[in-house]
């Protein structure tokens, strides 16, 4: 069974390790992980290419016992989240039924969070997508999808298992559900919830506050978010 290391990759990334970074807004991917990184919502996503599973083998994935026993299908409040985060906190693809343009991902490459769907294709066709769990609208799955330019759209009535599965077959990546789970709720083991701690990545028991930065820990001065 694989067991992510992602800990360890997310505390390098905080700490400056000799190793690439690529940040949207609230996310990163350290080079060669197998995760997307939320600070704002302490959750981890695999990148949209780390699997190309069908709809019912991802089913299987992530039941116990499965490949990503750890991992959750992503809703449309988890995609909602993730996009945000990638547009820095604010999106306009917030609420039930919402199709359209939600912002621009500043600085974005393709495949920055994993090369999948069109990736590779002439300029303007590179769209990066994954899909999602619906509650909106007559199809059980919406889509994310972020251009070349860094354009991202939702859609959260954009098909539903077929759909995905037959994205599989005419694309050179397939398109699959964005995975998620949550962080610990101490996830650096110092004794105080992530919920309250002021610098949650590393250990810092005795919560001295940041003179220079307000709300943070003098551990956490000069990292990114939420490290």
């Amino acid at each position: 069974m694989m067991k992510l290391c992602s800990s360890l990759l997310l505390l390098f990334a905080c700490v400056g390790a000799n190793a690439q970074v690529v940040v949207h807004g609230n996310l990163s991917s350290l080079s060669g992980s197998e995760i997307i990184t939320d600070f704002v919502n302490h959750r981890e996503y695999l990148r949209f290419d780390e699997f190309n599973l069908t709809y019912a083998d991802t089913l299987v994935a992530v039941a116990p016992g499965g490949l990503y026993e750890d991992w959750e299908i992503a809703d449309r409040a988890v995609a909602e989240g993730f996009v945000r985060s990638l547009l820095g906190g604010v999106s306009a693809c917030d609420g039930p039924g919402f199709q359209g343009e939600c912002g621009t991902a500043s600085g974005w490459h393709d495949g920055d969070f994993g090369n999948n769907s069109q990736s590779g294709q002439p300029s303007g066709y590179n769209d990066d997508i994954v899909a999602f769990l619906s509650d909106a609208g007559v199809y059980t799955l919406g889509s994310v999808a972020i251009r070349d330019d860094g354009v991202v759209f939702q859609q959260e009535s954009w098909g539903n298992e077929d759909t995905l599965d037959f994205w599989g077959f005419v694309l050179p990546q397939r398109i699959n559900l964005l995975l998620y789970r949550d962080f610990p709720s101490d996830i650096d083991s110092d004794g105080v919830p992530n919920s309250s701690d002021n610098c949650p990545w590393i250990a810092n028991p005795d919560q001295e506050p940041s003179l220079i930065e307000a709300g943070r820990g003098v551990a956490c001065e000069g990292l990114p978010p939420g490290c």
